[in-house]
């Protein structure tokens, strides 16, 4: 009987860091992240230059925009959309960048990436407001 209790409590031990592991892995965000970074890993590889961008660099790119996302009130078919066009904007950036035989710094502070402003209809509405 205590064989096979401590049977059960190992696979129960092992079960819960394996858990932990895959969390830990997905960054134990939200499902944004994970298209962020599998969105722009495809669209990388789509333009030939996955090779000479750090994965690094494509974890703290997909971080930056799904974050900015993220926090937007939107719903998620919304979400992903807005999410897809700020890294397909971010895709040529980064591609033209490359293409003009520049390296991939190591932070992406230094790259001109597109900036993370509200969309057009949220500065118009916005704007609406202050003219009242």
């Amino acid at each position: 009987m205590t064989k096979l209790l401590w049977i059960l409590g190992t696979a129960l031990v092992a079960l819960v860091i394996t858990r932990v592991v895959l969390q830990l892995r997905a960054g134990g965000k939200s499902p944004l992240y994970a298209l962020a970074r599998e969105y722009l890993a495809e669209q990388l590889v789509a333009q030939g230059i996955a090779h000479q961008v750090p994965a690094r660099c494509i974890a703290e790119i997909a971080e930056r925009y799904a974050g900015a996302v993220a926090s937007r009130p939107l719903g998620r078919i919304a979400a992903a959309s807005e999410l897809m066009k700020r890294i397909d904007a971010a895709v040529m950036l980064i591609a033209a960048w490359v293409r003009e035989g520049r390296e991939v710094p190591r932070s992406i502070g230094e790259m001109p990436l597109p900036e993370l402003a509200a969309p057009d209809v949220l500065q118009d509405l916005n704007a609406l407001d202050s003219e009242n």
